[in-house]
């Protein structure tokens, strides 16, 4: 990207023609020529669109987020019609804590192109951060129309519904057979709000697998197993439980921080949860 820059200026400046594959890196660097130096120098080519794009997607690269947003910025001034810019000068506000302003340049961009997947999913995600779910929801069914990956796409979706408390839409996924963990999870979840304690179980042995290190998903388990009254199994999982938390305990206290505990004990078919703070003191 930047001995494209450079190529073009020594070219319009009387070198020598030359092409971008005869100034390889070691050559820029035998003649201690500065990035800053050919960045400047670049912006006397007129201000060109291609120029201010690739200095902003340089400037991105280096997480130099505010410089990014000045070239993408007169970038959008000077030639708004320029393909493809909304998705990174959308990307560079959003680091730099802008986020409604992010929003309007990805919605700025989807008016070009309604059907740019990366940029519908930009939208989504910086609408909910804006709080606004319904809108994250509408802009994830939208790209979810033609997106080849539905994964991602599957995982937001029920994230929202979840949040929303809205467990047949989150069941309603299912059919698109996801793959992903947490998706695969709160569909299980899903069943157990929903009081279909059999589907639930079957999600849950189904993952039990791949999620049997994760504290939340034992609990939850175990609440399952007490509810469709597989006792044995409850005690089997509580003790797994109880060695997973006891491990992330001791693991926190060396670290000298706040934790909590869950300590769950099964009395008469009961389950109580006994929560211990605690902090390691030198």
């Amino acid at each position: 990207m930047l001995n494209w820059i450079i190529v073009t200026y020594m070219n319009r400046q009387g070198f020598q023609p030359i092409s971008e594959l005869e100034l390889p890196t070691l050559v820029l660097e035998s003649l201690n020529l500065q990035l800053n130096f050919f960045r400047k120098k670049a912006l006397e080519l007129e201000y060109e669109d291609q120029t201010a794009f690739e200095l902003a997607s340089l400037y991105f690269d280096q997480e130099e987020y505010q410089k990014a947003v000045l070239y993408f910025k007169q970038l959008d001034t000077i030639s708004p019609d320029f393909e493809g810019y909304e998705y990174g000068y959308s990307q560079a506000l959003h680091k730099e804590h802008q986020t409604e302003q992010a929003l309007q340049i990805a919605q700025q961009g989807l008016e070009k192109n309604p059907f740019e997947t990366r940029l519908l999913l930009l939208a989504s995600q910086l609408s909910y951060e804006l709080h606004q779910p319904e809108q994250a929801e509408a802009y994830l069914l939208q790209a979810q129309e033609d997106a080849e990956d539905q994964e991602e796409i599957l995982l937001r979706l029920a994230t929202i519904y979840q949040e929303q408390e809205r467990y047949e839409d989150i069941l309603a996924l299912e059919v698109y057979e996801p793959e992903n963990l947490l998706t695969k999870w709160m569909i299980a979840r899903s069943y157990q709000e929903t009081e279909d304690l059999d589907a639930a179980f079957e999600s849950y042995q189904e993952l039990l697998p791949e999620l049997k290190e994760n504290p939340e998903f034992l609990e939850q388990y175990i609440y399952l197993l007490r509810e469709l009254g597989k006792f044995e199994e409850a005690k089997v999982q509580i003790q797994s439980y109880l060695n997973l938390v006891l491990m992330i305990y001791r693991c926190r206290i060396c670290m000298n921080v706040y934790c909590n505990v869950k300590v769950v004990v099964l009395l008469g078919g009961y389950f109580f949860i006994f929560i211990y703070n605690t902090k390691k003191n030198y």
